[in-house]
């Protein structure tokens, strides 16, 4: 850490400081010390960037400052700039680095008196190491804006704790307890408002990854005075006020709460600023999330009320026994009520004393009035202290449970050398305390002051002088002001003050006069090595001495010393407590002695947890614990923070210059800086000196001071002689005395150092000053040149603007005339659109009306057919139950009559005779009524004549009128139609009079423009020829090169191959040497050092590559920044992407350089047009390049020459990809994000908060979510020019964006994503796509079947259809690649390519592949078969093999294409490998050992076949035979009975186990994974031996590849080639099992692709006799046609002749069928009809003679009426009488009239009718006739009215 002084000395410290301070510069180094003053105000701003100085961005600018090597390097105004000014950030951030690299526990003092910030400081450092993992993977940010915010107690913010974007749980814990210790921990006092009456160790621990892991709060020292007592300008603790100002009302209830006057414990004073209220709610929240509960709140209020309470209990009695006054008495009372104490308990209690007796035992006396009053202080300080134990240690509690999930978060603790765990501990002192009367408390703060500054002591002086030491150098004029003398007065045993103190309390007779006597006859003896620093003024017979401390002399008054440290509680009052009801008070003193003082909470247990413990006076405690916490410090490395006060009024802004002196002075301030001033500042080797310096020195010096001195040189002597030469220039006449020789190093004083330093800085400077008169002359030199061209061109620009001012003229008549046109056009377009569109609607209503009225037709019949019949069944359902009820009443009726039929008969006559006798008087007696009402009817008839004929006539003479108008209309409307024709025709012939006159004009310029653009258009044809061809010539050179080297055993596993390189657009000024052989040649540099490239993506004027390292090199034009390299200079020859430099997140090995340098691993790169995106391994998305558009997703429009962070993308980011100016990115779960040109992002619609984001043309520049329009989980995305296609988990691609080459699949009237339902084909449910890629208008799909699908732009023939015709929709991939299984495809400019299972290689469209090579499967070209006599390139309209696996020993694995409006290319990475087989001594080859690392292989990678393994292995066939090896005892002994017969498991089908050697047979089973079928003729070698291939043994289980392994390695088995041991076995023999199969295999299916074609056109009677090599691929595409066409139909014809066949078959089973169904029917019609008979019979003979219509008749004639009615015409009343079972002599039974005319028939039922009904053929239970049989009480009409009553 640099210090701010050069020339120390007190006043210059202070003036120094002084004007720091005056400028808000609070923080100032002093050595390796950190100066802090309190500046009582708010300061938030850095006076330099004007940036606030708490928060994350200013966090992160300490993280990442530069270091003093860095600053040296700059100018001076730029070092300035850059310096980060000091801070407790910078001294919390270097401690975590030496943490990190010397693996070394660090701890950090903060020291100073009250009021000086100590605390705020300690949270600054705490805050800062939890954001550690957030400053470490955040980026550099932009600087906020300026923001005021409120004064807190130091004067800065009130909250500047900042937490950063990402903080855990346990950090936020950790800071919720540091608030919650000092709430219950800080007071006011007069010099602060919140002062730490507790002394603080904090430790942080870390895991092996140096995350924070785990804390521990350690607490010593608690000033319980303060709880009873206070200054009156004081306050008592936080917590108190915070209760009873800031709690509520239920809660103050609940603990009987009173207000702060009403409490003798508590001043009545207020800070002003702090709202109490405010603060209990925050404390109340950090203790709910450190998990305190309900039962916590409570114990700790109740103890808190009770501990106020007790204040207000008094005692009276004078110099006697004390008592208790009623209102006292009454306090005491609600004591125990919180304490939950047994009433009146506590009041005998306190008025009692325990004292000690002799035998070690205690006793109870009454009590003075000063000792109860003493009893009662005592108690309240020690339940004031077991709750802030309690709570304390339920904090270091929860800390402990969440340290679990952190170490496993951070990898355990991370250690140090000695095994302990890593932490930085904050020491928060007390502060030297002295005042006008000194007691026992101030004598233990200023001891623990003593110890710890004697720690810092020992740190920073002594260490390094221990240093020079073990040097041996000479370091006697360096002093430092060295405590050990006042901490050896202290606590040295056996005569240290504490100690003594200690002694004298464990005797009850020594009081303090006589303690204070031995102290000083013990400390004032002149041989006493502590005489010097005590002193006792013997004239004065009091009990004070003085000790000299560090600081100053204090006075101290020994009254009082003994009892404070004994520091019990009655035993008495223990037991009380312990009994209470309360369990967790009760707790406190179940194990307690009386005492119970509550200093420290370091080991996270109760101090009154054992016997000895609470045994121990207060400073032996005090000690115990300072020992221990030194110790710590001891062990790890000190920082040392002073705190400074300025003045004491708390005023911002003014300094005490005595008070501030003074401080300074005394903290010694001055020895640090003097320590690195007089002390040695620069230490280094003999050899790093003289490397560093010897670049001072001009060459004509001393000859022996070489640049470059020889090896094996003294360099100690050199470097001597190299002082005495530095000290001449820097005028320093002895330099050796500020420079000593060590052992091994050189040691240089501060200055000396310095005047060498600016030695080699002005060397450094006119090495500048020479490099840039250098650049300027050379600069001269260009702009001269550049003046002379420029002079030269300014004659060219002239005729350029003239020809461009006629150009404009002429472009503006043109575009006069192209209105005049397109008005024209559009006129006449018009009108055609219109009449058609007339015409159009006119035929589309007829048609519509037409279909409507046929449909309503059809509908209509078939609902009246569904309402008759349905009406007709509901009719019958009520007739039956009518006929039933009208059977019924005739029954009763007819019985009735037949009782009564006289007596009835004459009744109606006389009625009858009656009636007409009173009718006929009555008229002839109204003769004159009769006639007037004659009268008036013939009046009514007369007037309804008239006015019909009024009503005809008034018709009649409206429509005649209607005619008349209507022809007058027709009269208008020719006239009118006549008129504007007229004008139609002048203007129409006026406007062809212009047309025509202009498009001669037209016709003229396009024939001088063509004549011109002519030469200009083929030159530009020719450029881009030429560079085809160049491109093309290079490639081919490049990979004869590599074909070469290949063969010649120089091959890698994997290789980068370019195939095929289309050029679009002249690109000699981006790449002047081709753009393939800086591909190659990055390819070649990066195998040199063991890695390769994975992918290579060009934009339209810029190349980016990407190795499997995660490294990324690009170069081309950066006009928009697109390299990423921070300027616009193009880059000729790759470049590597440096400015990417985060620390790595990935675990994997082989990326433990990249993890080591601090290189960000990226793992996917995608490129548009002029932007580019880079995904890390950490899931983050960096952009570069042009944002014009957006497209780079970071809010703006603008273009960025370096790589950034989108930060809008939140979550972890899978994959990436580009379009022409528009990107996209899926996340992990499936969600999309696209940002860019509008026309891409799929109609996203973003809310008003985000319409900032998006420009006038719609373009967005911020990702946007498309869960709103796109609701399917995206597996995997492609973007094409402008659009984009996505892969769902289930196989579906959903499509958006532009659709003008129909590249979204189908025809779409919007741009929204959209599944293409086109590629499912017959699939019911889902597409089944496996893989996708887009080119730049068209797309390519492989299903899960390995089918190749198609879509988009086909002018090159990309599709391969067969042509280049523009086609929607989807279509498949024609030619050779039908039969193929493709497993990828990938898609161009204008070119497509698939690769197959088994590595082959089809590619389509426009390429330069098929014009190298016309076979279809060609090899890599060589030097000689270069293709500079054939063109190049060629239109490929279906798929052709340009690639055939193993070709050279490789095999492609992968395609990859990349393309732009500039240049596409088409890239593959192959796989290769030559074997290297073993060999035995004698030179043959040792199988057993190659098949074995085979088995080691294969069992090592799972079963999965080796990425680099050699092709050939995969088919090699192996001959195992079992061997004899019991001889030798290598796998099993003659006759041993503890060794197992050896088993050989081969393959999946047998396992052979083999007995002993003197067995006679050898056993074979089958195996558990298939059943054994084997043939006879295999038996008899079958168990010797078997064949196996590598691509057999993957398919095995482990268990029986161990097994074979072990086989091999015991020599149980002998391995040899198939063809080695047919040579072995000489002649014809007869196969194995395995050898039968693997030939039936070749046989089977070699060649069955090659003769697919063939075979199937030899089947079906095709001609076969042409060669299909001679055709054309058009016209091999129209035979395949033809076939596919002639193929269909016959199939449908033989399909429609076996459907026949069997119908006939079929036909006469079902005749026979119908004729028997048929046959039954009419049987049971003639039986129902022979059943009616009968009964009609039977009916007609009981009725004969009856002509009268009886009631029930007359009701079964309105019935059947009423049926006939409701049955909507359907049905004669005749059919409804035969279907309800009447019959001809029913109907004349009831066919009457009426009852008035007796003699009425109604009449028979038609005979015709009748006929119908009974000739109609009813279904089976249909026939309403059978149901009528079956029911004969139907047929009568009395049945009818019977069953109508039933039914009612």
């Amino acid at each position: 850490m640099a210090d701010d002084f050069q020339f120390p000395s007190n006043p210059s410290i202070i003036e120094n400081i002084k004007n720091r301070y005056a400028k808000d510069v609070i923080y100032t180094n002093a050595g390796s010390t950190l100066i802090s003053v309190n500046p009582h105000k708010t300061v938030t701003t850095d006076d330099k960037t004007n940036s606030n100085i708490y928060d994350f961005p200013y966090m992160l600018k300490c993280r990442n400052r530069p270091s003093q090597a860095a600053l040296n390097t700059q100018t001076r105004a730029k070092s300035t700039l850059l310096r980060v000014q000091p801070h407790p950030f910078i001294m919390a951030d270097e401690a975590y680095e030496n943490l990190r690299s010397n693996r070394q526990s660090q701890t950090i003092v903060i020291q100073g008196v009250g009021g000086t910030g100590k605390s705020e400081n300690a949270k600054l450092m705490v805050n800062y190491l939890v954001n550690l993992k957030s400053l470490s993977e955040s980026p550099p940010l932009p600087e906020p804006k300026k923001k005021r915010l409120p004064s807190g107690p130091l004067g800065l913010a009130e909250n500047p704790f900042v937490l950063g974007p990402e903080i855990t749980q346990f950090d936020k814990v950790l800071l919720a307890a540091m608030s919650t210790v000092e709430c219950f921990s800080s007071a006011r006092t007069a010099t602060n408002d919140n002062s730490s009456r507790v002394g603080k160790f904090l430790k942080v621990y870390f895991g092996s990854s140096f995350d924070v892991a785990g804390a521990h709060f350690s607490t010593y020292m608690l000033e319980k005075s303060r709880v009873t007592h206070q200054p009156p300008t004081e306050r008592s603790f936080h917590i108190f006020y915070q209760l009873i100002l800031g709690g509520k009302n239920a809660l103050k209830v609940k603990h009987k709460l009173k207000t702060m006057i009403d409490y003798a414990y508590l001043n009545n004073v207020r800070m002003q600023g702090i709202n109490d209220e405010v603060e209990f709610n925050r404390t109340l929240e950090n203790m709910k999330l450190l998990g305190f509960t309900d039962s916590d709140f409570d114990l700790i209020f109740s103890t808190l009320s009770a501990i106020l309470e007790l204040g207000n209990a008094s005692f009276a009695g004078g110099d006697g026994n004390a008592s208790i006054p009623p209102k006292s008495q009454e306090s005491l009372t609600i004591v125990e009520g919180l304490l939950s104490l047994p009433k009146g308990s506590l009041s005998a209690a306190v008025l009692q004393k325990a004292i000690g007796t002799a035998r070690g035992k205690t006793t109870t006396v009454e009590a003075k009035v000063d000792d109860a009053v003493a009893g009662r202080d005592g108690l309240a300080k020690t339940l004031y202290s077991s709750i802030f134990e309690f709570v304390v240690n339920k904090i270091n509690a929860t800390l402990a449970t969440l340290s679990k999930g952190s170490m496993e978060r951070a990898g355990h603790f991370g250690k140090n050398i000695n095994g302990q765990p890593l932490s930085v501990g904050i020491v928060e002192s007390y502060g030297f305390e002295s005042s006008e009367k000194n007691g026992f408390e101030t004598l233990v703060i200023n001891y623990i002051e003593e110890k710890i500054q004697q720690q810092v002591t020992q740190s920073m002086f002594k260490g390094q002088l221990s240093q020079y030491s073990k040097e041996q150098l000479d370091f006697s004029s360096i002093d430092f002001i060295d405590n050990q003398d006042v901490v050896d007065l202290l606590d040295k045993k056996p005569q240290g003050l504490l100690c003594m103190l200690d002694e004298a309390c464990r005797y009850p007779r020594n009081t303090d006069k006589s303690f204070l006597q031995k102290l000083t006859s013990t400390h004032m003896r002149k041989s006493s090595a502590t005489n010097r620093v005590f002193e006792k003024d013997k004239s004065k017979d009091d009990l004070t001495f003085t000790v000299k401390n560090t600081y100053e002399d204090t006075v101290y008054d020994c009254e009082g010393f003994l009892e404070k440290n004994k520091d019990k509680l009655g035993s008495h009052i223990s037991e009380l407590l312990s009994s209470s009801s309360a369990k967790n008070l009760a707790a406190f003193f179940s194990d307690s002695s009386p005492s119970n003082e509550g200093v420290t909470t370091r080991s996270g247990s109760s101090s009154s947890s054992a016997a000895a413990a609470s045994s121990a006076t207060f400073a032996k405690k005090v000690k115990d614990d300072m020992d221990a916490i030194c110790g710590e410090i001891a062990e790890s490395s000190i920082s040392l923070l002073r705190c400074i006060k300025p003045n004491s009024t708390k005023q911002g802004g003014n300094i005490d210059i005595a008070l501030f002196e003074n401080q300074l002075v005394k903290a010694d301030i001055l020895s640090s800086i003097r320590m690195r001033q007089d002390g040695f500042a620069y230490t280094s080797v003999f050899q790093g000196f003289y490397e560093r310096f010897i670049i001072v020195i001009p060459t004509n010096t001393d000859p022996s001071l070489d640049l470059v001195p020889k090896p094996g040189c003294d360099y100690k002597k050199l470097c001597k002689t190299l002082l005495k030469e530095l000290g001449k220039l820097a005028h320093i006449n002895n330099p050796e005395a500020t420079v000593q020789f060590g052992a091994s190093s050189i040691f240089v004083k501060h200055r000396t150092y310095q005047a060498f330093e600016a030695l080699r800085k002005v060397k450094f400077q006119d090495m500048d000053r020479a490099a840039v008169l250098l650049q300027a002359t050379f600069r001269m030199g260009i702009k001269q040149k550049d003046h002379k061209s420029l002079k030269k061109g300014v004659s060219r620009a002239q005729a350029s603007w003239r020809a461009v001012y006629y150009k404009n003229k002429y472009a503006q008549q043109k575009k006069a005339i192209a209105i005049l046109q397109i008005q024209a056009r559009g006129f006449v377009a018009r009108k055609a659109y219109r009449e058609n569109l007339h015409a159009s609607k006119t035929i589309k209503n007829f048609y519509g009306k037409l279909k409507g009225r046929v449909r309503w037709r059809k509908l209509q019949t078939a609902v009246r057919s569904l309402h008759s019949l349905s009406r007709a069944y509901i009719v019958r359902m009520h007739v039956n139950r009518m006929l039933e009820a009208v059977q019924l009443l005739q029954d009763c009726a007819r019985s009735f009559l037949r009782r009564n039929k006289i007596h009835y008969t004459r009744v109606r006559v006389a009625l009858f005779i009656q009636g007409w006798v009173r009718g006929s008087l009555e008229r002839s007696m109204m003769t004159e009524a009769v006639e007037y009402l004659a009268n008036k009817r013939k009046e009514r008839f007369r007037a309804r004549a008239v006015k019909k004929a009024q009503n005809r006539w008034k018709s009649l003479m409206v429509r005649r009128r209607f005619k008349q108008l209507i022809q007058a209309c027709k009269t208008l409307q020719r006239f009118a139609r006549a008129h504007q024709q007229r004008g139609e025709f002048l203007a129409m012939r006026k406007a062809a009079v212009g047309l025509q006159s202009g498009f001669r004009g037209l016709t003229d310029r396009d024939r001088v423009r063509e004549v011109r653009n002519e030469k200009m258009v083929r030159e530009e044809q020719q450029a881009v020829y030429n560079a085809n061809r160049n491109e093309a010539q290079n490639l081919a050179n490049l990979n004869a090169r590599r074909a070469q080297g290949l063969a010649g055993g120089k091959s890698r596993n994997f290789r980068y191959d370019l195939l095929d390189v289309d050029i679009l657009v002249a690109i000699n000024d981006v790449y002047p040497e081709g753009w393939s052989k800086n591909v190659i040649t990055l390819d070649n540099e990066v195998a040199k050092r063991g890695r390769r490239i994975t992918n290579v993506l060009v934009g339209a004027a810029h190349t980016v590559a990407l190795t499997d390292t995660g490294e990324i090199y690009s170069w081309g034009w950066s006009d928009c920044g697109q390299l990423g390299h921070g300027s616009h200079q193009q880059e000729k020859y790759p470049r590597a992407l440096e400015t990417l430099m985060l620390q790595s997140q990935t675990s994997d090995l082989v990326a433990v350089d990249r993890a080591i340098t601090g290189k960000m691993s990226i793992k996917q790169v995608a490129v548009g047009e002029d932007h580019t995106l880079a995904l890390a391994d950490t899931g983050r998305v960096f952009s570069w390049g042009g944002g014009k558009k957006g497209q780079l997703g970071h809010g703006d429009f603008k273009n960025s020459s370096y790589p950034r962070c989108i930060q809008a993308l939140k979550w972890t980011t899978t994959s990436v990809v580009c379009g022409s100016a528009h990107s996209v990115s899926v996340g992990h779960n499936g969600s999309i994000y696209t940002w860019g040109q509008s026309v891409a992002m799929g109609g996203i619609v973003l809310s008003n908060a985000n319409k900032s984001y998006q420009n006038a043309k719609g373009d967005i520049s911020l990702p946007a979510n498309m869960k709103d329009v796109l609701k399917a989980k995206i597996k995997r995305v492609c973007a094409g020019a402008k659009f984009t296609v996505g892969l769902t988990y289930d196989g579906d691609i959903y499509s958006w964006g532009d659709n003008s080459y129909g590249q979204l699949g189908e025809e779409r009237d919007t741009d929204k994503p959209k599944m293409i339902e086109g590629l499912k084909l017959r699939r019911r449910h889902h597409a089944g796509i496996v893989n996708m890629s887009c080119g730049a208008r068209h797309s390519l799909a492989v299903n899960s079947s390995g089918q190749v699908l198609s879509w988009g732009w086909n002018e090159f023939g990309q599709l391969g259809s067969g042509d280049t015709h523009a086609l929607m929709g989807v279509h498949p991939v024609l030619g050779d690649l039908a039969g193929q299984h493709v497993c990828q495809v990938s898609a161009g400019f204008r070119h497509s390519a698939a690769l197959t299972g088994d590595g082959d290689i089809f590619v389509w469209g426009m390429s330069a592949l098929g014009a190298r090579d016309g076979s279809g499967v060609p090899v890599i070209p060589t030097k000689e078969g270069l293709i500079a006599a054939g063109p190049a390139q060629k239109l490929n309209v279906v798929p052709l093999k340009i690639y055939r696996a193993g070709q050279n020993l490789t095999k492609a694995i992968e395609l990859h294409s990349s393309w732009s409006r500039c240049t596409s290319g088409l890239n593959v990475t192959i796989r290769s490998k030559q074997a290297e087989l073993p060999s035995n001594r004698d030179g043959s080859t040792d199988w057993n050992t190659y098949l074995l690392k085979k088995l080691n292989s294969i069992l090592a990678n799972g079963n999965r076949p080796e990425i680099d393994a050699d092709l050939r292995d995969e088919s090699r066939e192996f001959v195992v035979r079992l061997v004899n090896s019991g001889a030798n005892g290598s796998a099993f002994a003659p006759g041993s009975p503890s060794r197992k017969p050896p088993s050989l498991t081969i393959g999946r089908q047998f396992s052979y186990t083999l007995s002993s050697p003197g067995g006679s047979t050898i056993k074979k089973s089958p195996s558990k994974t298939s059943p054994a079928k084997t043939s006879p003729t295999r038996s008899k070698f079958a168990a010797k031996s078997t064949v196996v291939t590598e691509r057999e043994l993957r398919e095995y289980k482990a268990n029986d590849l161990r097994t074979f392994a072990h086989q091999l390695k015991n020599g149980l088995v002998k391995v040899a080639p198939r063809v080695e041991e047919k040579q072995l076995r000489g002649g014809k023999q007869e196969l194995t099992f395995g050898e039968q199969s693997q030939n039936f295999f070749r046989k089977s299916f070699r060649g069955v692709r090659a003769s697919n074609d063939e075979a199937r056109e030899r089947e079906n009677g095709w001609d076969s006799n042409y060669n299909r090599k001679d055709l054309s691929n058009g016209d091999l595409v129209k035979r395949n046609f033809d076939i596919t066409r002639e193929l269909n139909r016959r199939e449908m014809e033989k399909k429609q002749l076996e459907e026949l066949s069997a119908r006939k078959e079929q036909l006469p089973v079902e005749l026979e069928e119908e004729k028997k169904k048929r046959e039954a029917k009419m049987r049971l019609m003639e039986e129902n009809k022979r059943r009616k008979k009968l009964e009609m019979t039977k009916l007609r003979k009981g009725h004969e003679g009856n002509t009268k219509i009886a009631d029930g008749e007359l009701l079964e004639f309105f019935a059947v009426e009423h049926l006939v009615a409701a049955s909507n015409d359907n049905y004669t009343p005749a059919q409804v009488r035969t279907i309800y079972g009447r019959t001809k002599n029913d109907e004349a039974i009831v066919g009457r009239a009426s009852p008035a005319s007796p003699e009425v028939t109604l009449g028979a039922a038609d005979e015709s009718q009748q006929a119908e009904v009974e000739d109609h053929e009813w279904e089976d239970g249909e026939d309403p006739r059978v149901e009528d049989a079956n029911n004969t009480s139907l047929t009568t009409v009395g049945g009818f009215m019977r069953k109508l009553s039933l039914g009612s």
